[in-house]
């Protein structure tokens, strides 16, 4: 074999190299400044026609300025030079090829997550409406509108954090967002949503250790360690909250006997021991130790007029366990935490 023969396939195996490797999507794109860091173009949030590149950390998002303008009172006073300190960089702007200005959001402490909620709330609002987006997309949408002034995706947010997520048990928290729950509720005013939050933390108890152990090395073999963590404080606030729900419970269960007035001879209600045996029968005073607020919906639910309550009897005791339930959450919950908790 020549020379000429043998250096043949290596010349093809570097002209089909450079035709397949020029510039593939979502890869990390060299600068042309060499003092310039590397930066990676988002695989959503770049559109050909615009006229803006934002960055947060290594990720490069080209929008539309006409719509962050529109949308954003922060963004406004931003492209209108009211506001300045590093965030525009004209140092940047004029290596980028298309000589678009560069605006870094890192130093206004917004997370990427929160920005791709943001932008998707924006691109698709109707859909992110109707979906009813989770407690994890609605804190987040809280957070970037609040810190970059999106006044209309901030209030519904709002709205939503308070139908959703702040009145009802119902869909549930996990740990880690009862955490962010905390959080969010106190730095932009939620007290009913700190009170879910905690709520929903000392009702289940086995889930919370998980957030107070002190080495990553001491969780349980196979788990997450999670990021977010109760501090010494909160932590004593929610074993105090136990404690009194507990305490709440067992005397909730001890129910008073109801005055029968039926004719012809008092009903089940009267009978103290009859009552006990109804409670404790089914399970419910063990199940929802920690958790009365389920625990009287359960009560309320039991069939009363199946086991000797008539009517009348029946109907007083649903009432009192209502009236019982509401007095608990809305008066001793925040009692308990408005005492303690910088709302």
């Amino acid at each position: 074999m020549s020379g000429t023969d043998s250096q043949q396939p290596v010349v093809d195996k570097k002209r089909k190299s450079k035709e397949t490797v020029a510039n593939p999507p979502n890869k990390r794109m060299k600068h042309p400044h060499p003092s310039l860091p590397d930066f990676i173009k988002h695989p959503t949030f770049w559109a050909d026609d615009g006229s803006v590149l934002v960055q947060i950390e290594d990720v490069r998002m080209r929008l539309h300025r006409s719509r962050l303008k529109t949308n954003s009172t922060w963004f406004a006073e931003l492209f209108d030079g009211k506001i300045s300190g590093g965030i525009y960089d004209p140092d940047i702007m004029e290596q980028d090829d298309d000589g678009l200005p560069l605006y870094r959001l890192d130093m206004m402490d917004v997370k990427l997550n929160d920005f791709e909620v943001l932008l998707t709330a924006m691109d698709n609002a109707l859909d992110f409406f109707l979906e009813k987006p989770t407690f994890s997309c609605i804190a987040a949408l809280i957070r970037v509108s609040s810190t970059l002034q999106f006044p209309r995706f901030f209030s519904y947010a709002e709205s939503i954090l308070d139908s959703q997520f702040s009145r009802m048990l119902s869909p549930p928290f996990s740990v880690k967002e009862a955490v962010e729950a905390i959080d969010l509720g106190r730095r932009y005013s939620h007290p009913q949503l700190v009170k879910r939050a905690f709520y929903e933390l000392a009702r289940v108890p086995g889930q919370f250790r998980l957030l107070v152990t002190p080495n990553e090395d001491q969780l349980p073999k196979g788990s997450s360690p999670l990021l977010e963590r109760l501090d010494v404080g909160d932590f004593a606030i929610l074993l105090d909250l136990q404690r009194e729900l507990s305490r709440t419970w067992l005397e909730l269960t001890d129910l008073p006997p109801i005055g029968c007035t039926q004719p012809g001879g008092v009903c089940a209600s009267s009978s103290p021991s009859k009552t006990w045996e109804i409670v404790h029968g089914t399970g419910i005073m063990k199940e929802h130790q920690l958790d009365p607020m389920s625990g009287i919906c359960k009560l309320a639910e039991i069939d009363w007029k199946g086991n000797g309550y008539c009517d009348g009897c029946r109907n007083e005791r649903i009432r009192f366990l209502t009236e019982q339930r509401t007095k608990l959450w809305v008066e001793k919950m925040e009692t308990w935490l408005n005492l303690q908790v910088p709302l």
